[in-house]
């Protein structure tokens, strides 16, 4: 009888050994397959960061391209707006105009064929100068110059206008 229980133990050991056997092949093929599926999620996590790097660096450098042109824009406009200001003094420091701009049209000196008769007669009233000394064409040589100073004036001021307008429009 004994021998019959330590055949019965024997098998059962051996049955139990071939089960523990089995079930431990299983799991280490499990774990293998597990490993393979880690390895390849790590890869993939590898890359995907190698490529969100790449696309960080070049959206930084783009970036830093746009801050620099913005940069260099702002510069100008502030220098712009320092030059707008320095003629926004000068116009308000100037002198006001003693009184209106007399335009004289000497008659005759506006092109050939034109009546000379006026201007021979201003230069018998006894006026010291006569009329085509003091015209050279339809406006007097001062009025000239200053319809000139007002001209560059008004581009100027359109100038500071138009960079003023860039930049609100940038914002």
């Amino acid at each position: 009888m004994i021998e019959k229980v330590l055949l019965a133990a024997t098998l059962l050991f051996a049955l139990a050994s071939g089960v523990l056997g089995i079930a431990t092949s299983h799991y280490k093929r499990a774990y293998a397959s597990e490993a393979i599926v880690t390895k390849s999620l790590q890869d993939s996590i590898e890359r995907q960061n190698l490529e969100a790097d790449k696309a960080l660096k070049k959206v930084l450098a783009e970036k830093k391209g746009i801050e620099d042109a913005n940069r260099v824009l702002s510069d100008t406009i502030l220098k712009n707006e320092r030059a707008f200001n320095e003629q926004l003094e000068i116009l308000r420091t100037r002198p006001p105009v003693a009184g209106p701009v007399r335009v004289r049209v000497v008659p005759g000196s506006c092109g050939p064929g034109g009546d000379g008769g006026a201007a021979k007669e201003g230069a018998g009233s006894g006026d010291s100068r006569s009329a085509t000394d003091a015209a050279t064409g339809v406006l007097a040589p001062e009025v000239v110059r200053r319809i000139d100073g007002i001209a560059l004036e008004v581009e100027q001021l359109q100038g500071a206008f138009n960079a003023c307008k860039a930049y609100t429009e940038m914002r």
